[in-house]
């Protein structure tokens, strides 16, 4: 709980050129690399994520750690959730599975969100690897989640693209709003096609593969039908990202 605590303190002292600024990702770093070492199931891990464990401590410092400000310091926490998979759901705390999956898939799409934060030194490149990072992590989140995950990514794809779709006049809200949608769009367009493997191959005869299939294609019927709209033009011109990542 100390620790997790330290790593808030960090986020408080992480902020636009603050002099402290630099100390405090030094520090959260190592706190994103004890998470990982702590995850590690040939180490502590199954012990740390066992039904009977007293305390989810180590946990929730990885989770602070994934959701540092600085995507360069949250890459470094990822395999947390690589790790966590490893120990068998029968064997792992109830909160640790879909609990736990559901806030790190919102985590993940949220740092994988290419709006400039301003405090890493180079936002895009800190994204770029931050995504290459976060793939494996997404079909790990999926298999914790199944139909669950690509139903809760279009509904933030109907969220960001809906209202904008039917104001059909791109100039009757501020470009600031309509970009921040878009990017809001692409992020959790680009979650969905990361996990795209594991969500293709997915045939298991329970329920679930099937509603996993009928999330994924409302999500591409909500992205396909923004497209054929009016604003479609506008969004080209807005964030070429959404439309490579659409495409």
């Amino acid at each position: 709980a100390k620790a997790t605590q330290a790593v808030e303190v960090s986020h408080a002292l992480t902020v636009r050129r603050d002099p402290r600024e630099a100390a405090a990702a030094e520090f959260a770093t190592s706190c994103a690399h004890l998470a990982a070492g702590l995850s590690h199931p040939g180490g502590f891990g199954r012990l740390l994520a066992s039904r009977d464990v007293p305390s989810l401590s180590s946990w929730e410092l990885a989770f602070s750690c994934a959701s540092h400000p600085r995507r360069s310091v949250a890459v470094h926490a990822l395999d947390c959730w690589l790790d966590l998979q490893d120990v068998p759901a029968t064997l792992r705390h109830p909160q640790l599975a879909r609990p736990t999956y559901r806030s790190v898939l919102d985590c993940l799409v949220s740092q994988c969100n290419r709006r400039d934060r301003g405090f890493d030194e180079d936002d895009h490149e800190a994204t770029r690897v931050f995504r290459e990072s976060a793939t494996d992590v997404f079909d790990a989140t999926y298999v914790a989640l199944r139909s669950e995950f690509p139903a809760r990514l279009a509904e933030r794809l109907r969220a960001a693209l809906e209202p904008r779709r039917r104001r059909g006049d791109p100039s009757s809200s501020s470009s600031s709003s309509s970009s921040r949608d878009l990017l809001d769009a692409e992020a959790a367009l680009f979650a969905l096609t990361a996990a795209s493997k594991p969500l293709c191959a997915d045939d298991d005869d329970d329920g679930s593969a099937a509603a996993s299939r009928e999330a994924v294609l409302s999500a591409l019927a909500t992205t396909v039908d923004f497209f054929l709209s009016a604003n479609a033009a506008a969004a080209a011109a807005e964030s070429s990202e959404f439309l490579t990542t659409a495409a």
